[in-house]
C-alpha cells in the first residue's frame, strides 16, 4: 500500500513541477513587462525597485530572487524586448520570395531596411538607445547587452540573407557580416541620429523610403554582380578605372586633388 502511495506521488511529481515552472516563468515576465515600462519612463536611475515591485504586484523578495540587482532586471529588459523586435524585423521575409526561393537582393534589402528604421524609430527604441548609451560607462554589460540583442541580430539575420546571395552568385562581398553592418549604418544617414537627439520629428515613409533606396543603391554599387546599375565589381574589390574616352573628356585636376603624375591645363 505504501509502495503504491509513493508510486502515485512520484506520478504527480512531474505535473507539479511544471506548474510550478510555469507560475515562476510567468511571475518572471510580470516584473520584466512591469520594469520594461517604468524604465522607458524614468529612465533608469530614475527607476527604483520599489517602482517595479509596485508595478508588477510582486515582492522584493521575489523579485531577488530572479534578479539579483537592478542592473540584471534592465539586462533582462533589453535582452527580451530588443531581441524579440530585432527577430521581427525578419519575420516579413518569408512573403519576399519568388516562385523560385528568395527575392533579388534589392527587393529583400528594402524590405529589410524599412523594417530596420521603422524599429529604430519607435519611442521605446529611442529611449533605450539613450538610456544604455547614458549607463554604458558605468555599467559596460548594459551597452553589451543592448548591441547584442538588437543591432547585433539583426547584423546576423542580413548577413546569413547575404551570404545566401553571395552563394547564389548575385553578391560579392568577402565578409557578408562587415557587409550587413555597413548597410544598416547607411540606411540610418541623416535620419536616426537627428532623431535621437530631437532635431527632427519621426521621419514620414517618403522620407524613410529615400533614404533606404539611396542605401540599397549604395549596397549594390559596392557589393552587386552587375546587372541593372552595370558592372560595379572594380568598387568593392580594387580601384575604379576610367576608359581613355572618358578620361580624355574629363578636366585635369589640381591643387588638392591632383593625382600624383598629372598636371592642370595651363
Amino acid at each position: 500500500m505504501a509502495t503504491s502511495g509513493k508510486a502515485a506521488r512520484d506520478a504527480k511529481a512531474p505535473a507539479r513541477d511544471g506548474a510550478e515552472t510555469k507560475l515562476r516563468k510567468k511571475r518572471r515576465a510580470a516584473f520584466v513587462r512591469a520594469a520594461a515600462r517604468i524604465f522607458l519612463k524614468k529612465g533608469y536611475e530614475g527607476t527604483s525597485i520599489d517602482d517595479i515591485t509596485r508595478r508588477s504586484g510582486g515582492s522584493k523578495a521575489t523579485l531577488y530572487s530572479y534578479f539579483e540587482s537592478k542592473e540584471r532586471l534592465f539586462e533582462a529588459v533589453m535582452v527580451e524586448e530588443l531581441r524579440r523586435r530585432a527577430t521581427a524585423t525578419f519575420a516579413m521575409l518569408d512573403g519576399a520570395r519568388d516562385g523560385d526561393g528568395e527575392a533579388d537582393p534589392e527587393t529583400v534589402l528594402r524590405a529589410v531596411g524599412t523594417r530596420f528604421i521603422n524599429l529604430l524609430l519607435e519611442e521605446s527604441s529611442r529611449a533605450f538607445m539613450t538610456i544604455s548609451m547614458h549607463e554604458a560607462e558605468k555599467f559596460p554589460n548594459v551597452g553589451r547587452a543592448f548591441h547584442e540583442s538588437g543591432p547585433q541580430v539583426v547584423h546576423d539575420h542580413l548577413a546569413a540573407l547575404i551570404r545566401r546571395a553571395v552563394e547564389r552568385g548575385e553578391l560579392h562581398a568577402d565578409d557578408p557580416l562587415r557587409a550587413a553592418e555597413q548597410f544598416c549604418l547607411l540606411c540610418q544617414t541623416g535620419l536616426i541620429l537627428p532623431f535621437l537627439v530631437r532635431l527632427i520629428d519621426r521621419p514620414g515613409p517618403e522620407q524613410i523610403a529615400r533614404s533606404v533606396n539611396a542605401a540599397v543603391d549604395v549596397f549594390m554599387a559596392a557589393y552587386g554582380c552587375g546587372g541593372k546599375r552595370g558592372d560595379r565589381a572594380s568598387i568593392a574589390t580594387g580601384p575604379a578605372t576610367v576608359d581613355g574616352d572618358a578620361a580624355a573628356r574629363a578636366p585635369a585636376a589640381s591643387g588638392p586633388w591632383a593625382v600624383a603624375g598629372t598636371s592642370s591645363s595651363s
